[in-house]
């Protein structure tokens, strides 16, 4: 594990997630730059949020602000209808009681 430290973060996500090293992740996440994390596909993001969400909240907050920033302001990847869905909700949409988000870190 310590060999792939020096790997690229997607990759060290998707590496640690999948070994349990939930610690290792977790300090390399909080270490991060937000640029860093913006640059990180959904595939990798979305599963470690909603890992992290009960043990480290924290991280997994700054997991889901990296992904919203990515959505919100483009990506490769990143679906121009999931954009536009974003940017048109009304706020009482975006309420936090909202059934259908429930269960969902970010």
């Amino acid at each position: 594990m310590d060999a792939a430290a020096g790997a690229d973060l997607h990759s060290l996500i998707e590496l640690w997630l999948e070994t349990k090293e939930i610690e290792r992740l977790v300090e390399k996440l909080r270490e991060a730059r937000d640029e860093e994390l913006e640059g990180i596909s959904h595939y990798a993001t979305e599963p470690v949020a909603k890992e992290l969400a009960k043990t480290h909240p924290d991280v997994a907050a700054k997991v889901c602000r990296a992904l919203g920033m990515r959505i919100l302001f483009g990506s490769s990847t990143a679906s121009p209808s999931t954009t536009a869905a974003v940017l048109s909700l009304p706020s009482s949409e975006t309420s936090i009681s909202d059934s259908s988000t429930a269960g969902t870190p970010c």
